[in-house]
């Protein structure tokens, strides 16, 4: 199923950074008096893997103030294009089931300093993401949003993930390696992160397999859950007849282009 209410969007670029260090933490007093980390031109960003930030007490307050003074960067540089989907698959006793998002937010944390000038569509998307653009990244999806072939199974799926209490699945990106590849415009990626479900939280490495396709960069992937993993109780129904399979597979099919507004989206459109 492909919903229009998949979206996108983007926070204040966060950089990732191995700042030098000086005689005060990594920081120096700037011309208004106040102390800023010690982000010098030509530091090399990124890392073994992307995400790392700078490990300074000053850093969030200086974010604070660079979300003030450059409104062009609250625009962000992606933003996840209508069309994609999540969905999710089980076993039971006495069939296999299915059930996809109808609802899904991706909020991403950028280094906006890493999108590339000379480049355009989705090969400066390709290359903003292989230059660690992206920080980290949040993907929501709402549990009541879930549909399922029937409603008794929707009402049965939105149960055991404790609509009520918990009304959010949510992945939070840690950091996302690259593997060596020949192919300029694909990526395998392992995206690492939280899982969080019915509000237990569990450690995933996500494998990615990343394709340009003209204006937008496709990501595909899958992972393996364990309900009991995040302490929920896999379904029993008709007197014991049906009983759902503990692992589940989270699939998804999402595409990412440059956001609306962004140098060399010309001809483009949002994800929201």
């Amino acid at each position: 199923m492909t919903s229009d209410k998949l979206a996108g969007k983007v926070r204040r670029p966060a950089h990732s950074a191995h700042a030098p260090q000086g005689d005060d933490g990594g920081t120096h007093v700037a011309e208004d008096g106040e102390r800023r980390p010690d982000i010098s031109p030509g530091t090399e960003l990124g890392g073994p893997s992307c995400g790392e930030r700078l490990d300074s007490r000053f850093w969030l307050r200086w974010r604070s103030r660079s979300r003030r003074r450059s409104a062009q960067a609250l625009a962000g540089n992606l933003a996840l294009r209508p069309g994609g989907k999540l969905w999710i698959e089980g076993k039971s006793t006495l069939h296999e089931w299915k059930s996809e998002a109808t609802a899904l937010t991706v909020t991403f944390e950028e280094n906006a300093a890493a999108w590339p000038a000379d480049a355009k569509g989705g090969e400066a998307v390709e290359r903003f993401i292989r230059a660690c653009g992206i920080t980290t990244l949040e993907c929501v999806v709402p549990v009541t949003g879930l549909k399922s072939e029937s409603r008794a199974s929707t009402r049965t799926c939105t149960k055991a993930l404790q609509a009520p209490t918990h009304p959010e699945i949510r992945f939070k990106l840690a950091s996302y390696e690259i593997a060596d590849s020949a192919t300029p415009a694909e990526m395998a990626i392992t995206a690492k992160g939280t899982l969080t479900v019915a509000g237990v939280d569990h450690e995933i490495a996500l494998p990615v397999r990343a394709t340009r396709e003209g204006d937008v960069v496709r990501m595909r992937g899958s992972t393996k859950v364990l309900m009991t993993q995040h302490k929920i109780k896999p379904p029993v129904m008709m007197m014991g007849t049906l009983r759902v399979a503990d692992e589940v597979l989270v699939q998804f099919d999402l595409a990412v282009g440059a956001a609306q507004g962004t140098k060399g989206a010309a001809g483009t459109a949002s994800g929201e």
